[in-house]
């Protein structure tokens, strides 16, 4: 058993991002009050919320930064609707290194479903290169 199945989190952690980028599309942003384990005082964040059944994500200044460069807007309301891809990589965090999540900022690629691919196979299947013999009128045409 991992750490993480034994003691699950509401909030989406590094450690959910072992298998690479996750795409999300933003439902909603709010802002949740946490304590500071710090200060011991309370502290709110903005919080991301996703469609679908991907866990919210605690929002750092840097995350904010890099989505409000990426779409255009540090106005959470504009966020809405919009996809981006998050990773895991180390970051230094109090002094020491660990994994976090960051925001890719580069907006995702469009992802073709699988009949858009199935389509695409087809049409190149299809496709066929002509060659000097299959124009050379002497060769018999079977």
């Amino acid at each position: 058993m991992r750490m993480n199945d034994a003691f699950p989190s509401k909030y989406l952690k590094a450690e959910d991002l072992e298998e690479g980028d996750l795409i999300v599309k933003i439902k909603e942003a709010q802002f949740e009050e946490f304590t500071d384990q710090r200060t011991k005082r309370p502290d709110n964040k903005p919080v991301l919320y996703f469609s679908g059944e991907v866990k919210p994500l605690v929002l750092n200044k840097t995350n904010y930064k890099t989505i409000t460069q990426l779409l255009g807007s540090d106005d959470t309301d504009d966020w809405t609707g919009r996809k981006i891809a998050l990773y895991a990589t180390e970051v230094e965090s109090f002094g020491e290194v660990t994994l976090g999540i960051r925001v890719r900022l580069k907006a995702p690629a469009a992802v073709k479903t699988t009949a858009e691919s199935e389509s695409q196979a087809r049409r190149d299947a299809l496709k066929t290169k002509v060659t000097d013999e299959d124009l050379d009128d002497s060769a018999p045409p079977f």
